[in-house]
């Protein structure tokens, strides 16, 4: 005997009467078309999550309509009609459906009139947040406080403790706070505290990104531990690191079993890669800081873990794998500290791809917190800008002389001499920007070593390059 099917859903139960009075209203005003909609949610007498407001955004033809996901937020529903009231999601639906989904977004289908529903994805429910205590806070930088009690040298410093408060509320009040404080004001305190009993209270990863590795080793190593130990409280915190810091056991592996293949241009560049062969025996992090030498690179690069080489799930090291071990630890982590260029690699692939839900280069998190952050802004140009330059055509002057010596190593080379046609607009080298004439010489270097004949990859004419 079948199972029982679970009943379709009322669509009384989702939205409220009045939206979907709005709704068939907005589809018979563009003659039963495709309309794209963004409703918003809230709980009624009963705890169910309901649809309590909605906004067109876009208008299609009775076949599609434009999927206009980049303004939605978490808790938000789409809500999309089926002309001819089919609501049965085509793989374009299930496809747009998928990447809502991901972004914490419900999904309807409705009929023009608003009367059925097909919840393709459930409307998600918004995290109730829980607000920092402010004052509670305080008390900890306080001077009768659980620091000053763990620190025979603790000075009180009321800078920090307003530096503090200013954290705890941008966290409360989902703002941005930007804060300049002097040398000797105990910053990193002043963000840690509220930091971390945010990301306890409400289960929200937060980033800390540094600029410097001194910083970075400080916090890791001086003041998360201290916290931990005196702040009353269980957290986990980790230092995330770029990939090529971490060896691959597989290219170490391939490596030593061909010693004839290393090839190294330097004579000590062998024993480094035995010691490293032996350091792998011996390390836990597996990564570049925890070497007693710093590699040469033609070393490293060639046992480097990198993205382009790895095998994942099929490489027969990944439950040892250093790096994936590493990622499995900051995925449990609480607290993530980060350089400013790991965090713009992580940003720039979430926003190409729309991804702010699932791992890029770094697990989802909610909050950030930049220190050094005077230091941002080269990091951030370098990863979300795009350079140009303007290909110049050259002059007649450039021109008739790259003609002239053309035809003077022509006749160096025994070449018959023969007239060189005009130049063709078509005829440009891409990469040394020199209208080529249409020849057959062959490439060489003249006797001189003062130029090169080469073929244009685009044109297949010659260009002349100057050495």
């Amino acid at each position: 005997m079948p199972p029982a099917s679970s009943p379709a859903p009322v669509i009384a139960d989702l939205i409220v009467p009045e939206v979907r009075a709005q709704l068939a209203a907005e589809i018979e005003a563009t003659g039963s078309q495709e309309v794209f909609f963004i409703a918003q949610t809230a709980r009624d007498e009963r705890g169910s999550l309901r649809v309590v407001s909605a906004e067109a955004v876009a208008r299609g033809n009775r076949a599609s309509v434009p999927a206009i996901i980049q303004l939605c937020r978490y808790g938000d529903v789409v809500i999309h009609n089926h002309p001819g009231g089919d609501l049965t999601p085509s793989g374009a639906d299930v496809g747009v459906a998928s990447t809502l989904g991901a972004m914490g977004v419900g999904f309807y289908i409705i009929d023009d009139a608003a009367q059925q529903v097909y919840v393709v994805v459930r409307a998600f429910a918004i995290p109730e947040v829980k607000p920092l205590p402010v004052r509670d806070l305080e008390r900890t930088l306080a001077p009768d406080g659980p620091l000053a009690q763990a620190l025979e040298d603790y000075e009180h410093r009321p800078t920090q403790v307003q530096m503090l408060g200013a954290v705890a509320s941008a966290f409360n009040e989902n703002r941005i706070a930007v804060i300049e404080a002097g040398t000797g004001t105990g910053k990193s305190l002043a963000y840690l505290l509220p930091a971390i009993r945010w990301a306890r209270l409400n289960k929200q990863r937060i980033v800390v990104s540094t600029s410097t590795i001194n910083l970075q080793e400080q916090l890791i190593h001086k003041d998360l531990p201290f916290l931990r130990r005196h702040m009353g409280e269980e957290f986990h915190a980790v230092l995330v690191k770029g990939r090529q810091n971490y060896l691959c056991r597989r290219k170490l592996a391939a490596l030593m079993s061909e010693p004839l293949a290393w090839d190294f241009e330097r004579p000590e560049s062998a024993d480094q890669l035995r010691e490293i062969a032996d350091w792998a025996d011996r390390t836990e992090e597996g990564s570049t800081s925890d070497l007693s030498f710093v590699p040469h690179p033609e070393v490293w690069e060639r046992v480097e873990s990198h993205g382009d080489t790895t095998l994942r799930v099929r490489c027969p090291f990944y439950e040892k794998c250093f790096f994936y071990s590493a990622r499995r630890r900051a995925s449990r982590a609480d607290v993530l500290v980060v350089n400013h260029s790991l965090l713009m690699s992580d940003l720039s692939i979430r926003a190409a791809s729309n991804n702010w839900s699932h791992p890029a280069v770094l697990p989802p998190y909610q909050r950030v917190i930049l220190d050094e952050a005077h230091s941002v802004e080269p990091t951030a140009t370098s990863h979300f800008t795009r350079q140009v330059t303007r290909a110049r055509r050259p002059s007649a002057r450039a021109a008739a002389k790259a003609d002239r010596r053309i035809s003077t190593l022509a006749q160096a080379d025994g070449s018959p001499s023969a007239p060189i046609p005009p130049h063709s607009p078509t005829q440009v080298c891409s990469r040394w920007r020199i209208h080529a004439p249409a020849c057959t010489f062959r490439s060489r270097r003249c006797s001189r070593r003062a130029a090169i004949l080469n073929g244009c990859a685009i044109c297949s004419a010659q260009t002349i390059t100057m050495c």
